[in-house]
């Protein structure tokens, strides 16, 4: 994979370094994958642990003028394990919690309709928000806000921004 014999940790940075671009641009499949993930993971990392990034974009730990409000008052609905299926009446049901799922499920609750909402996250009350950038990323965001297509080719991150 490297093209020598002496293990890539014992290389020289720049020949390292020389390597790692050498899997940037080759033919091998697998080895243009590796590339990808070590670079998605490497920027994830540094965004996430760097004491400098907030500084250097001027992004601040938690939101500005952030006031806590109130929530839209609902209930959750646990089922234990059974034989058969649960049946649920609603109008509406609405994958995901997320930034659209909520307007939604909001906008047509006070329309007069009933909604479920399916969510496979965790639930945070109002009193544990703000979160600073590290804790929203990893308890916020589906796999820590950073999600690559099957084959490696994409890396998405799912970055919110606030005005």
């Amino acid at each position: 994979m490297t093209g020598s014999t002496t293990p890539i940790h014992e290389q020289p940075i720049d020949i390292r370094q020389a390597i790692f671009q050498s899997w940037r641009v080759s033919y091998i499949g697998p080895l243009n994958a590796l590339y990808k993930s070590l670079n998605a993971a490497g920027k994830n990392l540094w965004v996430k642990t760097s004491p400098t990034f907030g500084q250097v974009t001027g992004y601040p730990t938690v939101p500005v003028d952030c006031e806590r409000a109130t929530h839209y008052q609902y209930e959750f609905e646990q089922f234990e394990a059974g034989e058969g299926p649960e049946v649920i009446e609603t109008d509406v049901v609405i994958v995901g919690s997320g930034c659209g799922g909520a307007v939604c499920a909001k906008n047509l609750a006070e329309a007069g309709h009933k909604v479920l909402v399916v969510e496979k996250g965790y639930y945070y009350s109002t009193d544990s928000l703000p979160m600073n950038e590290r804790e929203g990323m990893e308890r916020l965001y589906d796999n820590a806000a950073v999600t690559m297509t099957d084959d490696g080719s994409m890396t998405v991150c799912q970055i919110c921004f606030s005005d």
